[in-house]
Formats: C-alpha cells, sequence, structure tokens
C-alpha cells in the first residue's frame, strides 16, 4: 500500500473518531451528559466528566488537568468505570425531570473570583444542549440540582482515586 492512501485512510478513521466519538453513540433512549468544571486557581485546571445511559446500563469516563504555574496544563488523571444499573436509572429519572432543552440554561463564570466556571452538556434523541451550571439558579432545586450533585459526587470519587494512584 503507498504511503498516500495510507495517510488518506489513517485520516478518515480520525475523522471519524473525532466526529462522534465512541461515548457518545447511543440509541434513541439514551443519553449523554457532559459536566466540564474549568478553575482558576486549584490543583487542576479542568476536569470533565463523560456519562453514557443506555438500556439500563451506563459508563463514565473522567478527565483531568493538572494545572501549573507555567500557564500550561498537562493530562493528570484519565478514569472510566461502568455505571451501576441503580446509577443508570437515576441519572436517567433526574435527566428527564430536569427538562433541560425547555429553559434555565445561564449561568455565570465565577473563575475571575476565583471560583470556577461549570457547563453541562447534554445529548439525548439527536439534540444537544449545553447549560451553564455555575451561578444558575435553576439547579439550585429539584431535580437539577440532585442530578449536579450526584454528578458531583461521582466526578470528586474518581477524581479522589485518581489521586490515590
Amino acid at each position: 500500500m503507498n504511503r498516500s492512501v495510507c495517510t488518506t485512510l489513517l485520516m478518515a478513521v480520525l475523522m471519524m473518531s473525532i466526529a462522534e466519538p465512541s461515548w457518545a453513540q447511543t440509541d434513541a433512549a439514551g443519553m449523554q451528559l457532559s459536566v466540564t468544571r474549568e478553575y482558576r486557581r486549584a490543583l487542576f485546571g479542568y476536569c470533565r466528566l463523560g456519562l453514557t445511559v443506555s438500556e439500563g446500563k451506563g459508563r463514565s469516563s473522567l478527565v483531568c488537568a493538572r494545572a501549573s504555574d507555567a500557564g500550561h496544563s498537562f493530562p493528570d488523571i484519565s478514569r472510566e468505570r461502568a455505571l451501576t444499573a441503580k446509577e443508570a436509572a437515576e441519572i436517567l429519572r433526574l435527566s428527564r425531570a430536569s427538562d433541560f432543552f425547555a429553559d434555565g440554561y445561564l449561568g455565570a463564570d465565577l473563575k475571575p473570583t476565583d471560583g470556577l466556571f461549570e457547563t453541562l452538556t447534554v445529548t439525548e434523541s439527536g439534540r444537544t444542549v449545553v447549560l451553564v451550571a455555575s451561578n444558575n439558579p435553576t439547579f439550585d432545586s429539584g431535580s437539577r440540582r440532585d442530578l449536579i450533585m450526584l454528578l458531583h459526587s461521582m466526578l470528586n470519587d474518581m477524581q479522589k482515586a485518581g489521586t490515590q494512584e
């Protein structure tokens, strides 16, 4: 096989993986969620918890990059685990009760005041919405609060396990 054909095939495979990552492939009954937390002054510059839930099963993956004094980050934590059936059911229940596609997507970036900037991305049935969770009053009560608290707990547990390795 000549070099240009190999290069073309390699680029095609890379582009397909970028266009739709494997964790984002679900059926119509499935859902993907991604919580991203960006910090101004903390051990980590950012953390991203991705979840896929479908047919009573699910997976979670965490990627965190440690902050550095030079303004650059390097990958520090990368973990994956299966969700329990109970976790998958609770995430679906809380997500659907939260009606993310309706309204309440505005919040604030608190990094300038040594806070954080947190977003929640939800994909379901071919639709995607990105909500700002930090300083967003719709996450102060009800199913949105319960869901974000559950996701924070999962993120913190995986982060703790990753830093103890």
